[in-house]
């Protein structure tokens, strides 16, 4: 067994969630954990925040910096005035409280590729403070004992955050395997960034991630955020505690630059028992800053945390405030220039419908609970939901049906809504034909199956009555199929043999391989039923 494999080994641990663990000490008290995160969001905007260089994440390295950008004396930031009305969307979208004077600050430090020796933040006065965001704590959903791929909420979570600042990127560090160098890319540095500050409200990473979700569900509905982790868009650190229960918070470590909400939760949760493990053998937590490991599984120390005098904060000499206006009329110069201060209430209009409430119009239209309502936002199937509801009477069912069954075959074709090979009117047919009895559940996902794994050339209601699948529910024809069954030698045997609890099931399965699935079942149990009890 390798090193990689035996660490896994020893360091499992199947961790309860919400994080609340019995401790082994004499008084018997439990564990808590407090979670706090800092979410990086990369504002989506062409160019950068504080020069005119464009945004491209795969351009060739170094092709995309300006002499701002690259901190060559003489130079001087210039805002870009859309990653303004970026910001103030998201702490609209957040229920921030937006401050109308902002102030711009240098936080001093050094690495090789913040080439200025400062990055501009907003720490004096940020943006915007006291958000909210209702999340949900989310879990894997189950389909016959399997993931399927599909998160479910489980509860929700009343989240408060701190504060929304704007500040600059720093470039890329790149190692070359060896040790021996690094080498720098700056088309990162200078591209705009929005932190959001959460107070520590979280007990575990399954609450964190529930939150990140959320969040960039937002971000993408409003358009401020691609939420790429693949392309550094989003970026999270995770600050972590424990204390027992009834305690003061504990010393607080910090993870940096979480890049997946899978990672995330396993480097936050990690943590946690890294944390509870080394307190009740003794150790107490410095307050440090650790990088996590996936192929360990384990949080590593990276340095010491620097506190807020090691940064050396002061005003930015070469940035104005940031003033905003929130005025109903502000016509002097138009929305697009450049030295017209962003104003709230325009950018307040431009606002799209958030995630919480697509979500709520769609259980009061159509009835459907809030797990069906959260999958169809979630995978983008709400316009695909509302072309089915165009013409279909059954609003329950096709909810049920198209979060489950259509959605669990789509993906094993690597399907979505979009690209789905049943349109939003032929699969409104197939649960219109189910929901009034033409079609049994067996019929239904066997045509569905048919068109989207058989690849057939032809729609659902075409192969049902092609194929002559549609139920029976005439009652004599049903009756006459269990007499037919009831004469049988093997039925008689079955019901002579008073060992077995009820051969009805076994009758109607007979019936069922018959038909091919075509006779009602609920008509044919009851029939049955009835036949058997008055013989």
């Amino acid at each position: 067994m390798d090193m990689v494999k035996l660490i896994r080994l020893i360091r499992y641990r199947t961790i309860s969630q919400p994080w609340r663990r019995y401790c082994s000490g004499s008084e018997g008290w439990n564990w808590e954990a407090k979670v706090g995160l800092e979410v990086h969001a990369q504002i989506n905007t062409s160019c950068k925040l504080f020069s005119s260089s464009p945004v491209q994440f795969y351009a060739p390295p170094n092709t995309l910096v300006s002499y701002v950008d690259a901190a060559l004396p003489g130079t001087l930031p210039v805002l870009n005035r859309e990653c303004v009305k970026a910001g103030v969307a998201t702490a609209l979208a957040l229920s921030f409280k937006i401050n109308r004077r902002s102030y711009f600050d240098r936080k001093h430090y050094f690495y090789c590729d913040l080439p200025a020796g400062y990055q501009i933040t907003q720490q004096r006065v940020p943006l915007g403070v006291d958000g909210g965001l209702t999340s949900y704590v989310v879990s894997p959903r189950k389909v016959n004992h399997l993931i399927d791929g599909t998160f479910m909420p489980r509860k929700t979570l009343s989240v408060r955050l701190k504060q929304i600042h704007l500040e600059q990127d720093s470039g890329r560090s790149i190692y070359d395997g060896y040790g021996r160098q690094t080498l720098v890319d700056l088309n990162r540095a200078g591209i705009g960034l929005m932190e959001i500050v959460t107070e520590c409200d979280f007990g575990c990473g399954q609450e964190a991630v529930g939150f990140v979700k959320e969040l960039l569900a937002v971000l993408r509905s409003i358009n401020t955020c691609t939420g790429n982790f693949d392309e550094g868009a989003i970026r999270v650190d995770a600050n972590v505690s424990i204390n027992r229960s009834g305690d003061p918070f504990g010393t607080r470590t910090e993870i940096k630059n979480i890049s997946g909400l899978r990672l995330l939760g396993k480097a936050i949760d990690n943590e946690i028992e890294r944390q509870i493990n080394h307190v009740e053998s003794g150790g107490k937590i410095v307050h440090e800053t650790r990088g996590y490991d996936e192929k360990l599984g384990l949080t590593l120390r990276m340095r010491d945390k620097e506190g807020h005098k090691d940064y050396r904060y002061i005003p930015e000499p070469d940035l104005p405030p940031l003033v905003l206006v929130h005025q109903e009329d502000c016509t002097e110069l138009p929305d697009d220039d450049p030295w017209k201060p962003v104003n709230i209430h325009t950018v307040l209009k431009s606002m799209p419908i958030l995630p919480a409430e697509i979500r709520a119009n769609l259980m009061d239209s159509y009835g459907i609970s809030l797990e069906e309502a959260f999958i169809l936002h979630a995978e983008d199937g709400i316009e695909y939901f509302e072309t089915v509801m165009s013409n279909c009477k059954y609003g329950n069912i096709a909810a049920i049906w198209a979060t489950t069954e259509l959605l669990g075959v789509l993906r094993r074709k690597a399907f979505n809504y979009k690209s789905s090979p049943i349109s939003g009117i032929e699969f409104g047919k197939v649960i219109d034909m189910l929901g009034n009895n033409t079609i049994s559940t067996a019929t239904a996902k066997k045509v569905i199956r048919k068109v989207i794994l058989d690849e057939q050339h032809a729609s659902p209601a075409e192969i049902i009555y092609r194929e002559n699948l549609t139920q029976i529910n005439d009652v004599e024809e049903l009756a006459r199929l269990c007499d037919e069954v009831l004469s049988t030698s093997s039925a008689k045997a079955l019901l002579a043999n008073k060992t077995k609890k009820s051969p009805i099931g076994q009758l109607i399965g007979q019936i069922l391989n018959q038909t091919k699935g075509r006779a009602n079942p609920v008509l044919l149990n009851k029939i049955m039923t009835e036949k058997v009890a008055n013989r």
